[in-house]
């Protein structure tokens, strides 16, 4: 009998020799090959894995077919705006050097930075990504391409709540002036402002918080 292995990676049957419990020459015992698929799953080094038994000219030969597992290398994003650095979407991508990953996992990505993109306005954001995994090494680079559209841009901001201060003096401490690009940073830096504002008024108890942004396309 003879035991080969078909991969999509550099990967050898003598690498594992520990593993395969199944020997060269030795009568097919499907206990043996159950133990050896258990055993070789249990490395890491695979995502999938069966075996399969093809008859050979001096008897069969028991194929393991498996498609090997890939680690993150670099991440790399080009077409960020200016708003958003792009280590910043690298960051929020939640990928890490060695994680295991395949081309499956990239839709979860995409829509992780596409919330980063929408929180600095950019709603008509698209994603476009892909993986070039290394067979020799198993290592798998991400590359993102973004691809921004325009930038929401403020139109209107309404202050709620139990205001002792008329809404138009708390839009010009904020500085959120209709027509600036609407960044996650505009936000919280205006958010700042407003706290500062109360408590040089005595109020540091004060709260501000965003409620919701809502896209109004007709403007």
């Amino acid at each position: 009998m003879d035991i080969r292995l078909k991969c999509d990676a550099n990967l050898h049957v003598g690498e594992f020799s520990t593993e395969i419990t199944q020997k060269v020459g030795e009568p097919l015992d499907r206990g043996k090959v159950r133990e050896t698929l258990k055993s070789l799953f249990a490395t890491g080094r695979f995502r999938e894995l069966r075996a399969e038994t093809r008859p050979t000219k001096g008897g069969v030969a028991l194929v393991l077919v498996g498609r090997a597992t890939f680690f993150v290398g670099s991440v790399h994003v080009e077409g960020a705006p200016d708003a958003v650095d792009p280590s910043v979407l690298v960051t929020a991508s939640r990928l890490r050097l060695g994680q295991p990953i395949e081309a499956g996992d990239l839709g979860v990505v995409q829509g992780r930075l596409l919330a980063v993109l929408k929180e600095n306005g950019y709603y008509d954001a698209r994603i476009d990504s892909r993986l070039q995994p290394n067979p020799e090494t198993l290592v798998a680079d991400v590359d993102i391409s973004v691809i921004p559209g325009a930038p929401a841009r403020l139109s209107e901001v309404q202050f709620q709540g139990a205001l002792s201060v008329p809404p138009e003096r708390l839009r010009k401490k904020s500085g959120w002036r209709p027509g600036k690009h609407l960044t996650s940073a505009l936000l919280e830096r205006g958010l700042y402002r407003l706290h500062q504002f109360y408590v040089k008024h005595a109020r540091p108890q004060a709260r501000a918080t965003v409620k919701s942004r809502n896209l109004n396309r007709t403007t």
